[in-house]
């Protein structure tokens, strides 16, 4: 932890803003957060057992193998209350990696976490795909800024179409409300038109999960 703390605040200055802003979140903690926290986990105690439950017996036995083999098999998944469609995800080796996912308002919709687990655990596959098919010009143009987020949402949306394809739609739906386009008709195809990405990175993107999931 003090070594990737180090990698992300390297200056003197960085090191005084997370002094700073460490004090202030103490703070804020303290004042207000806290007694928030307690009340939000009373009242979401039945979702987060819906969604423990969702993730632990469904949806990570389907992901397990993919899991295992891009190195994310014993990682956490948290669910955190300011998250949204985003996640977060830190890694440090395959045995601490952590991703914070959306935290459901309502047990019918527990499994909105495991969607946005999907969006994270595609990650490296999309930036390798994005890395190895963007050109240094468009990359000084901002190309990969542009369509990263894009790589994700697509990513994971082919990755549940090949491990749990229930999910597909739903998780399509998921995303066209968090973008705040109608999810009305088919779902699949609008999100392929509002998250558009190119051909050569959606390719490779898709051969790579289906060589993880192949064992090649």
């Amino acid at each position: 932890m003090i070594a990737f703390l180090a990698n992300s605040f390297p200056s003197q200055q960085d090191r005084d803003w997370l002094a700073l802003f460490k004090q202030s979140l103490t703070d804020e903690y303290s004042r207000f957060y806290h007694e928030y926290w307690l009340a939000e986990q009373r009242t979401r105690a039945p979702v987060l057992a819906a969604a423990d439950s969702v993730w632990q017996k469904v949806y990570r036995p389907k992901l397990q193998t993919f899991l295992s083999r891009t190195q994310q098999q014993t990682g956490d998944l948290d669910l955190s209350l300011p998250l949204q469609a985003e996640g977060r995800t830190v890694t440090a080796g395959k045995r601490a990696n952590a991703v914070a996912v959306i935290f459901p308002d309502r047990r019918d919709a527990a499994v909105e976490a495991v969607y946005a687990a999907a969006h994270e655990f595609i990650g490296a596959i999309a930036n390798t795909a994005i890395a190895d098919n963007v050109t240094p010009a468009e990359r000084r143009e901002g190309v990969v800024d542009r369509i990263a987020s894009n790589a994700l949402v697509r990513g994971g949306a082919l990755l549940l179409q090949k491990t749990a394809p229930e999910l597909a739609d739903g998780y399509a739906r998921f995303y066209l409300r968090a973008a705040g386009v109608s999810a009305t008709g088919d779902a699949q195809a609008t999100l392929v038109r509002e998250f558009p990405l190119p051909e050569l990175i959606r390719d490779a993107i898709n051969r790579q999960i289906d060589s993880v999931l192949g064992g090649i």
